[in-house]
Formats: structure tokens, C-alpha cells, sequence
């Protein structure tokens, strides 16, 4: 195979002659990808932000009771992302809210006591689901 850094001379390569060219992706196949999360708090609150763009609200499940945070999104028509938290202290699920926005799904988790967390929780796990 034939290899070059040259824009030009990529460009004088012959393209595929028989078969089903490599580089044509199928888009309906999920494919991997990273999701950046963090956490702040503020006062009673603690934000967790998700930063996936396009998530589709009827395909994603989040679930939170007063110690814990599980959630499954599905963002960018294709891509899935997976986070189970155990949280560092009690919340208060019907206070609570979640919001899907269109660069991040922002959380906002309601302290039970109003005490500072030193750290969002114990991740047990994130995955990345490829739909294979």
C-alpha cells in the first residue's frame, strides 16, 4: 500500500477498482467515544455536567436514588456513554432535576445535609458502548 504525507501525490493514487471501499462507514453503527464530565458545588447543590452534544432525550435512562447516580446516554445519533456513581454523601431525588441541553446534560443533585463533598463519589463504572 501506498503511503504519503503529500497532499498532491495523495491525490494521483488510484481509487478502489473492485470490493467495498474501507472508509465508508455505516451510520447507523454506534461508535466509541469519550464523554468529559466534572462536577462543582454550590451551596445545597452539586452540578454534574456531561459534555455530550445531540443526546436524545427518548433514548437515555438516568436513574437516582439518595446515594446513587446511574445514567445511559445516547448523543450524536450513535454514540452511547455509561456512568454508575456511588455518591460521596445523601441527595435528595425529588428535589433534584436534570436538564438536556445541547452541548451537556446538566444534573443538579440536592444535597441532604448540606454538607461539602471532597469528591462527586466512587465510580463504579464508565463505559463506552461501540454497538457491537
Amino acid at each position: 500500500k501506498k503511503k504519503t504525507t503529500e497532499f498532491s501525490e495523495f491525490l494521483s493514487f488510484a481509487g478502489c477498482t473492485s470490493g467495498t471501499c474501507t472508509f465508508v462507514e455505516d451510520p447507523t453503527k454506534r461508535k466509541a467515544a469519550l464523554c468529559r464530565y466534572d462536577y462543582y458545588q454550590q451551596g445545597k447543590n452539586v452540578f454534574v455536567s456531561i459534555y455530550a452534544k445531540k443526546v436524545d432525550p427518548d433514548q437515555c435512562t438516568i436513574k437516582l436514588s439518595a446515594t446513587r447516580l446511574s445514567l445511559s446516554l445516547v448523543f450524536d445519533f450513535v454514540n452511547s456513554f455509561t456512568l454508575d456513581v456511588e455518591l460521596s454523601g445523601r441527595v435528595d431525588p425529588r428535589a433534584s432535576k436534570v436538564e438536556i441541553l445541547a452541548p451537556k446534560v446538566e444534573i443538579t443533585l440536592v444535597k441532604a445535609d448540606g454538607s461539602s463533598w471532597s469528591e462527586l463519589g466512587n465510580l463504579i463504572s464508565k463505559e463506552i458502548d461501540d454497538g457491537q
